[in-house]
């Protein structure tokens, strides 16, 4: 077998003997199975799985123990990264995997792309989604950032939609994902396109507060278009520290007028910030 084909076996090993007090037998063989079989065994070990419980790595090995034990799943040689399912365990909550489709739950699963901090969500709102490389390269980095600050349910499919936005991959909006109503308008186009391009400055903007965002969200195409000019006078190494200072002072639109006309009287920006 090729150097690349052992590799790939490797990602989806069991996790190491000093990490797990116990591991079930079939887990420790080496012998390489076919990705067709071990589909199966995994589709098996989601049937089986209690979801009323708790999951930990020691209490899911000792589930398919005693599921082996039963004859409930046999002692196939397979090389399952039980670490992979106890991450996906601890974001179902009161959810069925089983509703979630074998094909896509399989597709997921064996995902590189698709981190263990990630998959469970990916799967449940997006699995079923075509996505392009570019696309699906967004929405993963959108749900890291995301996870545990975004209530996808309440969000809406509108709502998830929105991470594939460039703005839900950054830090921007930290801190107001919470609140239903930052979703609802960042519905509204203009504003999107103001923040997409806040975050695709790159300059350490810190994460906005709620009085910024409302003002952001009063004027966006106002704001952006006076941004756009203001910006054009700003050197980068001056960029994340002007945007900074911008960004803190009280009225955001009127300060923008004054920034534009002082650089238009020739100021440059090293003497205004």
């Amino acid at each position: 077998m090729s150097q690349a084909a052992d590799t790939e076996e490797v990602m989806y090993s069991s996790v190491s003997m000093e990490k797990e007090k116990r591991i079930p037998s079939f887990v420790k063989k080496t012998e390489k199975i076919s990705a067709a079989s071990k589909g199966t065994i995994i589709h098996k070990v989601f049937e089986l799985l209690d979801f009323s419980k708790d999951y930990t790595m020691k209490s899911l090995n000792e589930d398919i123990e005693r599921w082996i034990s039963l004859g409930k799943l046999k002692k196939e040689e397979d090389s399952l990264n039980m670490e992979r399912f106890q991450k996906i365990l601890s974001n179902v909550e009161n959810d069925k995997l089983s509703d979630i489709g074998y094909g896509q739950m399989k597709k997921i699963y064996f995902d590189p792309m698709i981190p263990d901090e990630a998959a469970y969500h990916y799967m449940k709102y997006y699995g079923k989604l075509d996505l392009s490389l570019e696309e699906k390269e967004q929405l993963v980095n959108s749900l890291t950032m995301c996870i545990g600050e975004l209530d996808f349910d309440r969000a809406g499919e509108k709502g998830r939609m929105l991470l594939f936005q460039p703005v839900f991959s950054s830090d921007l909006l930290l801190g107001l994902l919470e609140k239903p109503k930052t979703i609802e308008s960042l519905e509204d186009p203009e504003l999107l396109k103001l923040v997409n391009t806040l975050a695709g400055y790159k300059a350490g903007i810190e994460p906005l507060n709620q009085n910024q965002f409302d003002q952001l969200r009063e004027k966006p195409g106002e704001i952006l278009e006076k941004m756009q000019v203001v910006t054009g006078y700003i050197p980068k190494d001056l960029l994340s520290y002007g945007l900074q200072l911008w960004l803190w002072n009280g009225a955001l639109y009127a300060d923008l007028c004054k920034l534009e006309r002082i650089f238009m009287d020739g100021m440059g920006a090293s003497e205004v910030f």
